[in-house]
């Protein structure tokens, strides 16, 4: 797919297929079947893979973004868009011959007022299709963000050094965005990145920007799976003191765990600063659900919070974790991955 889409780079406005996939499954025939989230497509490979993919496209507006394709059998296949809440049947034509809406349409969503809840949801779900919409680069939100998630690498968004994808997930609230706190909203992230560096995209949506921030502030954050473990409130209570201890609550502030501002990272990490320019800034990362992180500090150079407290703190700047004994660390720890 890389090679197919490289000629096309070079012809700005053209839009690139084979995006972000979704589902995969073989029919009996052999022939796999492919769902594209983020170009509306659908490919059917041969089982010898001598001819280019047939491609259908262009489906029904409420089975944008799909994500699930299934074979039935005789021919029939099936596909589904949780974002259009909806599925459809094809023949072996390709012909569309049984539709299931399982979600209002947007058209019934749409008549409810302004401010009312069907028109929060309908702002949501037109969120949704634009987080999994491919722009001209042939990139999506879930390149990265696989699901609103994490891809657990690091990407070249025009910054040195590489970065870790971060999951999406319960970010409303924390602002600013990216490592750097340079982005004030959410909806600027679609203005500079997709419009900008992702040359925008094909199709033409109304608030484009205010719909994508819609969805990604209705994202709850991933359960904890210590929540399901024991309750160590004792160990929790010294883990709380020894953040306090250690002024960690200087920048991590009580209730979101951020200060929602950014510093300047020499001042919190004089070494690492001197691989970094002179004004190169981090943003306070809120620390709940850091336990499902699965790199720690801007660049993703810590593993694990021990080694944030202890080899990535040489200076002691990053809290005053010096005063700290071991047991104190370990219950700190504890306490930060129960958030």
């Amino acid at each position: 797919m890389t090679a197919r889409r490289s000629e096309q780079q070079t012809r700005a406005g053209s839009l690139n297929r084979g995006v972000s996939p979704m589902g995969i499954t073989v029919r009996q025939d052999g022939v796999v079947l492919i769902a594209f989230a983020g170009t509306d497509e659908v490919w059917q490979i041969e089982p010898d893979f001598q001819k280019s993919p047939a491609i259908i496209s262009g489906t029904d507006l409420d089975l944008i973004t799909p994500h699930g394709v299934a074979d039935l059998g005789a021919g029939y296949w099936a596909v589904s868009s949780p974002a259009g809440g909806a599925m459809a049947v094809y023949d072996a034509s390709n012909q569309m011959v049984a539709f299931e809406g399982v979600a209002p349409p947007d058209a019934e969503l749409a008549t409810g007022d302004t401010d009312s809840l069907s028109r929060l949801a309908l702002r949501i779900r037109s969120g949704e299709r634009a987080f999994y919409e491919s722009t001209r680069a042939g990139m999506a939100c879930p390149s990265c963000h696989l699901h609103s998630g994490t891809d657990y690498s690091a990407h070249d968004i025009g910054q040195r050094p590489l970065l870790h994808t971060l999951t999406v997930r319960g970010i409303a609230g924390t602002a600013p965005y990216l490592k750097d706190a340079s982005f004030p909203r959410i909806r600027d992230l679609n203005n500079h990145l997709a419009l900008t560096l992702y040359r925008g995209y094909q199709r033409f949506v109304e608030e484009r920007n205010l719909r994508l921030e819609s969805y990604v502030k209705s994202l709850p954050r991933d359960v904890n799976p210590m929540w399901f473990e024991e309750s160590k409130p004792e160990l929790e209570q010294t883990g709380l003191k020894a953040f306090v201890k250690a002024q960690c609550v200087r920048c991590h502030a009580f209730p979101a765990f951020t200060n929602l501002s950014q510093h300047p990272v020499r001042a919190v990490f004089p070494d690492y600063g001197e691989t970094q320019l002179a004004t190169s800034l981090l943003d306070t990362p809120s620390l709940l659900g850091i336990q499902s992180e699965p790199q720690l500090l801007q660049d993703g150079r810590a593993h694990d919070l021990q080694a944030v407290l202890d080899q990535h703190n040489p200076s002691n700047r990053h809290g005053d974790t010096a005063v700290l004994s071991d047991e104190e660390k370990k219950a700190l720890i504890h306490f930060l991955k129960t958030l």
